[in-house]
């Protein structure tokens, strides 16, 4: 008797060793021998479009939460962990993530920095591995200026002008291809879908925001260059250059005097929290605002991931400027 259990022991045991060996490799990948890819994304917006490329391919991870302020961050030694354990790790550039290209200098995981791929860029980094002489480079002084005299490449917030990430991902594409040759028919494939809806979501916003009657638009922090470029929208002023700098008294009266020859005015801002200056500038003048989720913090992480956000940013534009 005491055999027998000792075999039915043995049997179960085995059983279930075969049920989670199997499960494991089933949940790994599809294909049979082949791992799922790791690839982690900076931020929220990075792994919507990587998403979008690798579709059930690939695993994409975030290592910021979507609430967090990019621009300047402490890494807890878990977050710096997961970079160095993921099999590839996506991220804007050293103007938008000031903090990273120190600890990418000190880890072995592959990167890529989405600014690379952006022509005329200044955030440009060959080996984002020797990038300590970039670590300064996105450090923003307090200074105001027109955002008609930003050049090209100065806005980190590129995942604003759709058009323009339609090409990144083109060219993320080709090169996680290159790194996953079997998936490379996949990614390729799952590009040029993306592409397909951008353009037809671009297309469909261009007319929706040609529309004259307009109240002229202010936003709390200058990160809308590249999409008032793309869709000729054009944005009177901003309260601050960054949200970590507080804007100088001499600009904060410019405003002021600027907005209150106007009756009315659109005010965009990214948190939903009042801004601080909002009630100091305005006084008198009738304003709309709206709070836009451009770090994508409720929107679902999936391959319709960044057409969401997109159409949702643009909406609330559209709405908020409309007479």
């Amino acid at each position: 008797m005491k055999r027998n259990f000792l075999v039915f022991t043995l049997l179960a045991s085995l059983i279930l060793a075969a049920i989670y060996t199997t499960t494991t490799i089933s949940t790994q990948s599809d294909k049979p021998g082949v791992a799922t890819p790791v690839i982690l994304a900076s931020i929220k917006p990075v792994q919507l479009i990587v998403q979008a490329i690798v579709g059930d391919a690939a695993t994409v991870e975030l290592l910021l939460s979507p609430a967090t302020n990019p621009h300047h961050y402490q890494m807890r030694p878990s977050e710096v962990k997961k970079l160095h354990s993921a099999d590839h790790f996506v991220w804007i550039g050293p103007g938008m993530e000031v903090f990273l290209p120190k600890v990418l200098a000190s880890s072995t995981t592959p990167s890529t920095a989405l600014m690379d791929f952006v022509k005329g860029s200044d955030d440009h980094d060959d080996n984002p591995r020797q990038a300590d002489n970039h670590a300064n480079h996105g450090t923003m002084e307090e200074h105001h200026h027109d955002q008609d005299t930003l050049h090209e490449g100065s806005d980190p917030h590129i995942w604003l002008d759709p058009l323009l990430v339609v090409e990144i991902s083109a060219a993320l594409a080709e090169e996680l291809g290159h790194k996953y040759p079997q998936l490379q028919a996949e990614f390729i494939n799952n590009q040029k879908e993306f592409s397909t809806s951008i353009e037809l979501l671009t297309n469909e916003f261009r007319v929706r925001l040609a529309k004259p009657e307009k109240r002229p638009v202010f936003t709390a922090h200058n990160a809308f260059s590249r999409l008032a470029e793309r869709f000729n929208l054009h944005i009177q002023d901003f309260v601050t250059q960054s949200p970590e700098l507080r804007p100088g008294a001499a600009h904060l009266q410019g405003l002021q005097n600027k907005i209150g020859s106007l009756t009315s005015i659109c005010f965009i801002q990214e948190s939903p929290s009042p801004s601080t200056y909002l009630e100091m500038i305005t006084k008198s003048t009738e304003v709309k605002q709206v709070s836009v989720d451009i770090l994508a913090s409720n929107i679902l992480s999936d391959r319709n991931g960044y057409a969401t956000l997109i159409y949702g940013v643009l909406s609330d534009i559209e709405n908020c400027s409309r007479l």
